[in-house]
């Protein structure tokens, strides 16, 4: 009966998006999130505003690992979040990726950045960019070492990331007329 296997193929339809839903629920954008109570660091420094203007959407994190170092290479680490989002550092992949990261020895800096509805792109990147010209000035009071500084990130933070490693070292760059 042709309305009967279409009927089924609605239904099947509708579990597999209801399991996939639930998946997202439990998982995130970055994958399994482990809660953050799970990771260790030595020190915290709590939503340091990398653009001086008192913006919310302008502060950071700052993770160090357990292992004590004269300086530490630092990893900016950007959530996703379709762009919308200005304010999701605390959701940065802090059980998972962050995590990681310290117990290799690398100094974790969440930075949040404006959104779409604050501002139209390129300005996300320009954020980002603060924030390693932020790094780079307060490397020795939070024991950077500037000769390693990495991106990474997911979704729209992911996007961040690459674009940071695509346009390093560029004084300017053409988008069209721009």
């Amino acid at each position: 009966n042709p309305k009967l296997q279409n009927n089924m193929k609605k239904l099947l339809l509708s579990v597999c998006m209801l399991l996939g839903l639930n998946a997202y629920a439990q998982f995130g954008f970055g994958g399994q999130q482990i809660k953050p109570e799970d990771m260790h660091c030595s020190q915290k420094y709590s939503d340091l505003n990398y653009a001086d203007d008192g913006k919310a959407f302008h502060t950071l994190d700052i993770y160090l690992p357990e292992t004590k170092a004269e300086k530490y290479p630092a990893v900016v680490h950007i959530y996703g979040g379709a762009w919308m989002s200005n304010s999701s550092k605390v959701a940065a992949d802090l059980g998972t990726i962050v995590t990681a990261l310290l117990k290799a020895g690398y100094a974790v800096v969440c930075p949040n950045h404006r959104s779409i509805q604050d501002a139209k792109w390129p300005a996300q990147s320009h954020d980002i960019k603060a924030v390693i010209r932020w790094i780079r000035a307060h490397a020795d009071q939070y024991h950077f070492d500037t000769r390693y500084i990495a991106t990474s990130g997911f979704s729209s933070g992911g996007h961040l990331a690459s674009f940071m490693g695509a346009t390093s070292g560029m004084k300017t760059g053409k988008v069209g007329k721009e």
